[in-house]
């Protein structure tokens, strides 16, 4: 049993067999040190140890170590340079402390007050960032990282393999071609791509990005809410099941499907496609070029066709609205059974497809009704609600396909000036309010109800840019 004291100078060398110790103060350095089961190194404030290797120690303060079977513990003012830990091996950085370029096959254990820097975790190895902890830039190789309630990961990528579990704040993380686990924690301004995951099963996320041009990404919502997620390639998918929430998801290529869940404030771009099936909600859609399907049991409410196409399947519904908000937009009707949703806005250049319907020569469209049209085909009489027809309205003519036009003048289409968006809270829930520069707003829930909300105001917490050029109405009422 041997005790070791470096005061000042430099160190190295030495092996530290079970019950040796090695100390290491403020002027003091350790370098090459290698620690086996049972040893002992001890760095104290300001102390340093440098490329040592560890299998069964404690480090207290400052080291660059690596550790198998051991523990390093790195306290205030302490900091741990290229620590290498494995196998059983932990490594602790209490408050004050700070873990830089370590390399984790163990445990890294970061706790509050605690830092740790350019982290890299390969197979086997997990660091735990707990609350009050701060991890920044690690690179998760087929390892994990936990990052508790309260701890915060920036900058992480995420290879294939690997796995973060957030349920604290991981910030811009970069997913690629590994697995972002949210449950109960946020991530902000997360990129997935490579065929990386996130999957969310509580919390939030905000501004994630799925896919980019050299890869592509997953989001799966099965609790939680996904707020401003862009899906940007066309092998990406974001898929919102039942107890998830979308708001303002934008698709510009790939595709959305609510399967069960809610989503808010779409917006289908060109190569995009959004899929309402069985139980799926959908809320204020905005279809520039793009298409949105509702399938059997699925429903659609209050949406916006600019180019793009809606598509009802049989057994799909719409209610509240549809609008069409600029030229060339289609309405698909796959039933014979019409929509019972008000349309608006529908003009020369704009088409209802209902190819269900059988269409012959002698089929006939009239305005018998102010805003119902009526076809008259195969001797039974189909009812669309469409805003601004007048009686004896000759304008409307129903052709071969069964597709039903608009005649005459071409009425000009409503402006669609950006919306704003902010996050705010009340301490109890979470909500993102969309609001119109004619300051008309709406707004939808995307924080859990943790207890009755009695006389507390809102006040922001963050500020957001949207990217949909519609109008705060695209939500039909104040909350989801």
């Amino acid at each position: 049993m041997t005790q070791y004291i470096v005061s000042s100078g430099v160190q190295s060398g030495i092996s530290l067999n079970d019950g040796d110790t090695m100390s290491v103060f403020s002027t003091g350095t350790a370098s090459e040190i290698t620690i086996f089961g049972g040893g002992q190194e001890i760095v104290y404030d300001g102390g340093k140890s440098k490329s040592s290797v560890v299998s069964g120690t404690k480090v207290t303060s400052a080291g660059i170590t690596t550790v198998t079977h051991g523990l390093e513990t790195v306290s205030a003012q302490g900091t741990s340079y290229d620590t290498k830990v494995k196998g059983l091996g932990h490594e602790v950085v209490l408050s004050g402390g700070a873990a830089l370029n370590t390399s984790v096959e163990g445990t890294l254990y970061v706790s509050s007050g605690g830092s740790a820097t350019s982290t890299t975790i390969f197979a086997g190895g997990n660091e735990i960032v707990s609350s009050g902890g701060k991890e920044t830039y690690t690179v998760i190789n087929h390892g994990r990282e936990t990052v508790l309630k309260g701890g915060t990961s920036k900058a992480a990528e995420i290879a294939k393999g690997g796995t973060q579990y957030d349920s604290g704040s991981s910030l811009d993380a970069y997913v690629s071609g590994g697995r972002q686990d949210i449950d109960g924690g946020t991530s902000i301004s997360s990129l997935v791509t490579y065929d990386g995951e996130q999957s969310i099963v509580g919390g939030r996320s905000v501004s994630t990005t799925l896919g980019n041009n050299i890869g592509a990404g997953y989001q799966g919502l099965t609790g939680g809410v996904a707020s401003l997620t862009i899906i940007s390639n066309r092998l990406s998918m974001q898929e919102v099941f039942s107890g998830g929430i979308s708001v303002g998801t934008k698709i510009e290529s790939g595709q959305e499907e609510v399967d069960g869940g809610k989503a808010s404030g779409t917006i289908v771009d060109s190569e995009g496609t959004l899929y309402a099936v069985s139980g799926g909600q959908v809320i204020g859609t905005h279809i520039l070029n793009g298409i949105e399907i509702v399938s059997s049991g699925g429903s659609t409410r209050n949406t916006y066709i600019d180019s793009g196409t809606l598509k009802l399947a049989a057994g799909g519904s719409a209610n509240g609205g549809i609008t069409f908000a600029g030229s060339g937009g289609t309405l698909i009707v796959h039933e014979q059974h019409m929509p019972s949703a008000v349309i608006s806005g529908f003009e020369v250049g704009d088409s209802i497809d209902l190819s269900y319907v059988p269409y012959s020569t002698s089929d006939s469209v009239s305005v018998k009704s102010p805003g119902i049209v009526t076809i008259s085909a195969g001797g039974k009489d189909y009812n669309l609600h469409i805003a601004g027809a007048t009686v004896g309205e000759t304008d409307f003519s129903f052709g071969s396909g069964s597709v039903l036009t608009r005649d005459g003048a071409t009425q000009p289409s409503f402006l669609r000036p950006a919306v704003s968006a902010a996050a705010v809270t009340n301490g109890l829930e979470e909500k993102v309010v969309l609001t119109s520069p004619a300051g008309v707003a709406a707004s939808a829930i995307v924080g859990p109800v943790t207890s009755a909300i009695v006389g507390q105001a809102w006040r922001p917490i963050t500020a957001l840019t949207v990217h949909q050029e519609h109008l705060a109405q695209l939500f039909s009422s104040r909350s989801i």
